[in-house]
């Protein structure tokens, strides 16, 4: 039987192997081949490679480029950026991209702050749809919770496939382990098969239209999980919709979100150019007193 990889962010980063003989999981390391353990399921076979590869990679952390004694090291991924010092009257900050001292700073998040500003950007802007999908993994998070509150049973894999298409567009993408953390912040459980049946449903689809695909439709969602519109207003939720709305009311909430939300944007412009919020009449504050 043919090891099953496991894969973290397109890379492999171990094997899951099964043998019939012992009857348990054999969990590998990538590169290299060392066994880490022999498990009864292949749930806990992976669950000891993603330990193994958080363990070595704070070995890696721990063996980057040397600071000076009583500095704080900065970090981006596993590579040192600088590090700051408490120093007489604040903090210095050093970056190694140019060796610079800067500073002194009030505080130590101003120093770490300066660090990163001689770095750049650590990656581009993202889109407006990542951080629609970002507002949805936190609209899920509360429904999850309101489901539970209320007695009401979440069906698995609906809400397992909520929860990979939302993950898609995260810095993590739509893998086992990020799966597994939304969920435990959801306060829900998965079995493994059920999840990693929704992730490569919705992965699969994902690679197929490339740049062009998108999250699910805020009814689509609604219709999964049976959310309904006493739900959507109690809840506050903006990027699920629910399934008993007509036509008309979604026209009509539709129409009033937009008013408002050009409301809030002139109102903020009006304050950007210097403008006084608008105060009260002499006469209404006088019947106010009164």
């Amino acid at each position: 039987m043919r090891p099953e990889p496991v894969v973290v962010r397109r890379m492999t980063v171990g094997y899951v192997h099964y043998r019939p003989a012992g009857r348990f999981y054999e969990a590998l390391t990538a590169a290299p081949d060392v066994v880490i353990g022999a498990f009864s399921t292949a749930h806990e076979a992976r669950k000891a490679i993603f330990g193994d590869r958080h363990t070595r990679q704070a070995a890696l952390r721990r063996a980057a480029p040397r600071h000076p004694a009583g500095t704080e090291p900065m970090f981006r991924g596993d590579r040192q950026i600088g590090w700051i010092a408490e120093v007489v009257g604040g903090f210095e900050a050093v970056s190694l991209r140019d060796g610079e001292v800067l500073g002194p700073f009030a505080t130590a998040g101003d120093a770490r702050k300066a660090v990163n500003a001689a770095w750049g950007k650590s990656r581009s802007k993202l889109g407006a749809v990542h951080g629609m999908a970002a507002r949805r993994r936190g609209e899920l998070v509360r429904l999850a919770r309101h489901f539970k509150q209320r007695g009401r049973k979440v069906e698995t894999y609906p809400m397992a496939l909520a929860m990979a298409d939302s993950l898609v567009f995260s810095l993590t993408g739509a893998d086992y382990p990020a799966l597994c953390e939304f969920a435990r912040r959801c306060d829900l459980t998965f079995d493994e098969g059920v999840a990693m049946v929704a992730i490569r449903k919705v992965t699969a689809v994902a690679e197929k239209k490339g740049r062009y695909y998108r999250p699910f439709a805020a009814r689509a969602v609604a219709r999964l999980l049976g959310v309904t519109l006493a739900e959507r207003k109690e809840l506050q939720l903006r990027t699920i919709g629910a399934m008993d709305e007509t036509p008309e009311q979604a026209k009509e909430r539709s129409r009033v979100e937009r008013l408002e939300y050009e409301r809030q944007r002139n109102k903020r412009r009006r304050i950007e150019r210097g403008a006084l919020p608008p105060t009260r009449s002499r006469s209404a504050a006088r019947n106010h007193g009164r």
